[in-house]
C-alpha cells in the first residue's frame, strides 16, 4: 500500500513538472518598488514583470491595463511594453507606473492592484497574472488638518552672512589684478605713460620695430642704437668707454658682453665692406635693443 501511495505521487509530481515545462508561456522576473513603508500622496511607484511565450502565442494589447485607471486611490500613470525574439520565443518586457492619489490621515495598509496579460494566437486562452504588491501609505501630517495648524511653526529669517571677509578679499584681488596688469604694461607698452617708459633705448626699440617690420637697412637701426647709448652716457660712446659706461649705470653690467658684441659688429658692419643678412640682422638688433629697454626700466 505505502508503495502504491509513492508512485502515485510520483507519478503526480512527472505530470505537473512536464505540464509546466510544456507551458507555452511563463514569467520570468517580477520587479517591485524598493520599499514599502512611508509611501505618500503623489508619490511614484515603478513595476515590472518579464514574460517569455513560445510561438505562436502573443500577448494581446487588448489586455493590457488602460493608462490613467484608477483603483482605490492608485492610478496608473504610465506604461511601456517592449519585447524582444530568440529563436521561436518571444520575451516581452511591460513597465508600470503608478501615482499615489489617495488620502488618510492615519498609516494605512494599500496596495498596488492584481495585473493580468492574456495571450491569444493558440489553441487555448492563457493568461498570467501580475501579483498585488503592499505598501504603507504614510499621511503628511498626522490627525486632521486643526491638528496640523497645531503643528505649525513660526517662521524665522535666514541668519545674515558677514560678508566683510568676502569684500576684503575682493579688494585685495582687485589691487593685485591691477598691479600685475600696470606690471605688465610697465614691461611690454612701447609708449610713455609712465615714468622711464620714454627713455632713450625705449625709443631705439621702437624705431627698431618699425625697421624690421618695413625691412630698412640695418645701418640705419645701428645708428639708432648708437644714438641711445650717447645719450644715456652722456657723449659719444665707443668700445673704449664701456667699461666707464657700465660703471657709471650699473643697471647694464648683465649686458656688458652683448653690448661688446653690438659694438664689434656694428663696426663691422658700418666701416667694412662686411654684408650681412639684413632681415635676421635686424631680428637680432630688435632682440638686443629690448633687453636694454628692460634694464633701463630696472625690470
Amino acid at each position: 500500500m505505502i508503495k502504491l501511495f509513492i508512485l502515485t505521487g510520483l507519478s503526480l509530481l512527472n505530470t505537473s513538472l512536464q505540464a509546466q515545462e510544456e507551458s507555452p508561456i511563463s514569467t520570468l522576473k517580477i520587479s517591485n518598488p524598493s520599499h514599502s513603508i512611508g509611501i505618500h500622496i503623489g508619490d511614484i511607484l515603478h513595476r515590472q514583470i518579464e514574460l517569455v511565450a513560445s510561438q505562436p502565442y502573443q500577448l494581446s494589447p487588448n489586455s493590457l491595463p488602460t493608462k490613467g485607471s484608477n483603483n482605490n486611490g492608485i492610478e496608473l500613470a504610465e506604461i511601456k511594453v517592449s519585447n524582444s525574439k530568440s529563436g521561436d520565443k518571444t520575451l516581452y518586457k511591460i513597465d508600470l507606473t503608478y501615482q499615489v492619489f489617495a488620502h488618510s490621515t492615519a498609516p494605512t495598509a494599500m496596495q498596488l492592484p492584481i495585473e493580468s496579460f492574456a495571450f491569444s494566437g493558440g489553441s487555448a486562452a492563457l493568461s498570467i497574472n501580475l501579483p498585488v504588491w503592499r505598501f504603507w501609505f504614510a499621511p503628511l501630517v498626522a490627525g486632521t488638518i486643526d491638528i496640523a495648524k497645531q503643528n505649525l511653526q513660526p517662521q524665522q529669517k535666514p541668519t545674515l552672512v558677514d560678508a566683510n571677509q568676502h569684500q576684503t578679499r575682493f579688494a585685495l584681488f582687485v589691487a593685485c589684478l591691477l598691479i600685475a596688469a600696470v606690471g605688465l604694461v610697465y614691461i611690454n607698452a612701447d609708449k610713455r605713460w609712465l615714468p622711464y617708459m620714454g627713455g632713450a633705448f625705449a625709443q631705439a626699440y621702437r624705431q627698431l620695430k618699425r625697421a624690421t617690420k618695413t625691412k630698412a637697412n640695418s645701418k640705419n637701426a645701428l645708428l639708432h642704437l648708437h644714438e641711445a647709448f650717447n645719450k644715456v652716457y652722456g657723449a659719444s660712446l665707443f668700445s673704449t668707454d664701456i667699461d666707464r659706461f657700465i660703471a657709471k649705470h650699473p643697471q647694464y653690467a648683465s649686458l656688458k658682453k652683448d653690448i661688446e658684441a653690438f659694438f664689434d659688429s656694428s663696426n663691422k658692419s658700418l666701416f667694412t665692406e662686411q654684408k650681412n643678412d639684413q632681415a635676421s640682422y635686424l631680428q637680432q638688433l630688435l632682440t638686443f635693443s629690448k633687453q636694454l629697454r628692460d634694464c633701463e626700466r630696472g625690470v
